[in-house]
């Protein structure tokens, strides 16, 4: 009986320290910035290796993985904006940012000069939707709007768009596809709207680990700033 009982015990410590070497977390199924998912998810797959911690990514549309993590059926998000844990309460912002999200525009025009919102509604400009902060720039500027950047740089190729907006990365990905003649026709500008800033949640349960993850996460970064 108590060589059974310490089996038993045995059997249960074990599964819990295989269950706490592993997490699963929450990301976004497949967008026109699938380059920075993909680099979020490299910074954060180092993070908890550091720590010895295994990680395994599902995907979902839009939303879902974050409600799926609110709920507790994932461990955490791979990466979010600032600020969400307001809405989703079961879920802890750690610090710092894993990704800076560079906002800038591709033009033809390298001369040309954005100074405020305003400036946008004197050009053809295009957004992506589904990316929060180019839905909310496209109601004031009244820009067009596609699925992705790609139709949109093809546009402003042949000259039937004057502005593209969107971020550094993926901007740079769609560029590199394209034949050097195009390539060096297109220029990055600068635009009036602060950079955002992508961090990695947790679910509450996990909150004991919060402070050995965040100083993973610093070493992480420590070392992409040194690049």
């Amino acid at each position: 009986m108590k060589l059974s009982l310490v089996f038993f015990s045995f059997f249960i410590s074990s599964t819990y320290a295989y269950s706490a070497e592993s997490f699963t977390l929450g990301s976004v199924e497949e967008t026109s910035y699938d380059t920075i998912l993909k680099v979020t998810q490299k910074r954060v797959e180092d993070v908890y290796r550091n720590i010895g911690i295994n990680v395994k990514v599902k995907t979902y549309p839009g939303l879902r993985s974050l409600l799926e993590a609110n709920i507790g059926n994932l461990d955490g998000e791979v990466s979010r904006i600032k600020g969400l844990e307001s809405e989703y309460s079961n879920l802890i912002m750690l610090k710092p940012a894993i990704f800076t999200m560079e906002h800038l525009a591709l033009t033809r025009n390298k001369n040309l000069v954005i100074s405020k919102i305003a400036d946008f509604k004197q050009y053809r400009t295009s957004t992506v939707l589904g990316i929060k902060w180019q839905e909310e720039l496209s109601k004031k500027i009244g820009s067009s709007v596609f699925r992705s950047n790609q139709k949109a740089i093809e546009l402003l190729c042949a000259d039937r768009l004057d502005i593209v907006i969107g971020d550094r990365l993926p901007l740079e990905e769609i560029l590199k596809s394209l034949p050097k003649e195009k390539r060096e026709q297109l220029h990055f500008i600068s635009i009036p709207i602060p950079n955002n800033f992508l961090y990695h949640y947790i679910h509450k349960r996990h909150k004991d680990l919060a402070p050995k993850i965040e100083q993973s996460i610093e070493k992480v970064m420590a070392k992409v700033n040194t690049l």
